[in-house]
């Protein structure tokens, strides 16, 4: 029994067991094709997802077919055909007359005719049942893999955005000239803005590091009780009278003034300590500066 898979445009995608009176005479000739196309788009449609369709197309043969929808759209069917019933006569005379009209040599066409497998209702709705099954297998598997594609072009579209955004912040963070960093809630950095060059450090030598390291011993207890504080208020902006050790005593070869700070809470989805330093000063002898000092260390004056 002849089967196949067929596409809306009457294309055939796969075959099996067709009669040579469809491979080597209907399918051959532009006329009896035209019928087959025909048949396989227009006769064949009407039946639901799950159900199938019994006709006889336009050169002669009993076709079966059931429809494979995916996600609501009927994209082809599978066919089951080319056969006879065992309880209806053949007509001989019809496909005689066909083979006159087309040109076929008849005793080639009325041979091919003979070989055309004849079946009972029974046998025919039994094997098309079975296809019916199939057909429906094949448009779920469809779903699952056109769910699965729209699923992996969304990430695609979110992971592209995300770089593009990514890059953006970067991009920002690498030339802005505040000092930006986040930290744990102990004050160990967990990120350090590239301008923290500025005071000597590349950012990788920060993490990891905790900030109390960097306080000025005589400043050690006052930021400790106002980090303390920070982390019960969730927020905290220290005057301009917090500045830098350092700076204070080296201002004159550094050219560096003092710097606000402030510090908030975030969560994402860990909560993290977030602070900018507003540096006002100009930077041009600061490699100088960290000759003279070793480094900056954070004081409150």
């Amino acid at each position: 029994m002849g089967s196949a898979i067929v596409d809306n445009k009457g294309q055939v995608l796969v075959s099996v067991g067709w009669q040579d009176i469809c491979t080597k005479f209907h399918r051959c000739h532009p006329d009896t094709l035209k019928n087959c196309l025909e048949s396989d788009t227009v006769l064949a449609r009407g039946a639901e997802a799950g159900s199938f369709k019994t006709y006889l197309c336009k050169n002669g043969m009993v076709d079966m077919a059931s429809p494979i929808v995916v996600s609501d759209r009927h994209m082809g069917a599978i066919y089951l055909g080319q056969f006879m019933f065992t309880d209806e006569e053949l007509d001989v005379e019809r496909f005689r007359r066909q083979a006159r009209q087309y040109g076929f040599d008849e005793q080639d066409y009325l041979d091919a005719l003979r070989r055309v497998p004849r079946y009972s209702r029974e046998q025919a709705l039994e094997v098309m049942g079975y296809y019916s099954r199939l057909g429906d297998m094949i448009a779920t598997l469809g779903f699952s893999n056109l769910s699965l594609a729209n699923t992996l072009i969304e990430r695609q579209r979110a992971e592209a955005e995300l770089q593009e955004k990514t890059g953006l912040l970067q991009n920002i963070t690498d030339h802005m000239f505040d000092l930006v960093a986040l930290t744990d809630l102990e004050g160990v950095f967990t990120y350090a803005g590239p301008s923290h060059r500025i005071l000597g450090f590349e950012p990788e030598q920060l993490m990891g590091t905790s900030v109390f390291e960097y306080v000025h011993p005589e400043d050690l207890g006052r930021i400790a009780d106002e980090f303390g504080r920070f982390l019960t208020i969730r927020l905290l902006i220290l005057p301009e009278r917090w500045s830098t050790a350092s700076a204070a005593r080296m201002g004159p070869i550094c050219g560096w003034k003092p710097w606000g700070k402030s510090c908030s809470m975030m969560k994402d989805p860990l909560p993290r300590c977030f602070s900018s330093r507003i540096s006002l000063s100009g930077n041009r002898r600061s490699r100088r500066c960290r000759r003279a000092t070793g480094g900056w260390k954070l004081s409150c004056r």
